[in-house]
């Protein structure tokens, strides 16, 4: 889903049009796909539907500050999932980030994301043509196709206790591409103006 997500967005910065008639499309594939993901790990699904409403009774306890970094973790065994108490990760990053620094930071993360988002729709037609062009469209698929794969998994800013610190090696390079539009920016801020 994250990929497709991504590849939309990319042929949509270059034509609504298109994507939207991919979109439609796409609706039925998709459908049956997500069904038969789910249907092949039911386990897996309904168990974080059951974490997920488990962390969001927790944050009910901080809801604007959160449990701090990492902190969640620990308390999480004093709540019933599935008839056990055992320690528990939600595997969606939007409830990580409420757990540990409440809605005051995930509004501050939403902001982060609109911003550089933003920049990048702005860079998409400011952006010389060939690589920097190129590059821009590919940050722009690659954040929202991070974002989305943020539903499912804690990839992007990887819960410790889940993915380990090994986590980091794999999710830092799309924080990096992300700062290349910077970059971008300063290259396009330098340009003569014609």
């Amino acid at each position: 889903m994250p990929a497709l997500a991504a590849i939309g967005v990319i042929i949509g910065a270059r034509s609504w049009r298109v994507a939207l008639l991919l979109a439609v499309i796409g609706l039925i594939p998709i459908q049956l796909i997500s069904s038969s993901a789910i249907a092949s790990d039911e386990y897996s699904y309904f168990s974080r539907l059951d974490a997920w409403l488990v962390v969001l009774d927790m944050v009910k306890a901080s809801p604007i500050l959160g449990f701090g970094p990492a902190n969640y973790y620990g308390y999480t065994i004093l709540f019933l999932i599935r008839g056990y108490y055992s320690y528990f990760n939600s595997h969606n990053q939007y409830l990580d980030i409420i757990a540990q620094v409440g809605f005051l930071g995930l509004g501050c993360f939403l902001w982060f994301a609109w911003e550089t988002g933003r920049l990048g729709w702005q860079l998409r037609k400011q952006a010389p043509a060939g690589f920097a062009q190129a590059y821009v469209y590919g940050v722009l698929g690659g954040l929202v196709g991070m974002l989305v794969s943020g539903v499912l998994v804690d990839w992007f800013l990887p819960f410790v206790y889940n993915i380990g610190l090994t986590g980091f090696r794999s999710s830092m390079l799309a924080w990096a591409f992300l700062g290349g539009l910077v970059t971008i920016e300063q290259i396009v801020r330098r340009q003569p103006e014609s």
